[in-house]
């Protein structure tokens, strides 16, 4: 059961929530490519960190006051992304522009094996 849209806007801009519109993800190469539309954010207020086979991407930003609440508000989110192990998270890279946050991964040469069938 999903909530009213109107009424789950309200309750995102009163409490602070964000969720991105929009992520992709796919293989090219010996790369696989995130891509999270997170806009609105600078570039300082979002992390990205990677551990135990996850991506964690957080942003925060202040909102200023607005007439009808008592203090300002901040919007923030997280998204946790499980990569499989064969993408070394050690070669990961990112880059913000306009919105957009693209990361790359590089395929760990080491765990993908080719098994000779006997």
């Amino acid at each position: 059961m999903s909530m009213n849209p109107v009424i789950e806007n309200l309750f995102d801009e009163v409490f602070g929530l964000v969720r991105p519109s929009g992520f992709d993800s796919w293989e090219e190469n010996d790369l696989l490519f995130l891509r999270l539309e997170v806009p609105g954010y600078d570039k300082e207020n979002i992390s990205v960190a990677a551990e135990n086979g996850t991506i964690v991407i957080e942003a925060a930003r202040e909102q200023p006051k607005r007439e009808y609440l008592v203090r300002s508000t901040v919007d923030k989110f997280r998204k946790v992304i499980n990569v499989p192990p064969m993408w070394s998270l050690d070669k990961i890279d990112a880059s913000y522009v306009n919105g957009t946050l693209v990361m790359t991964v590089e395929k760990d040469k080491k765990k993908t094996k080719k098994v000779q069938i006997k």
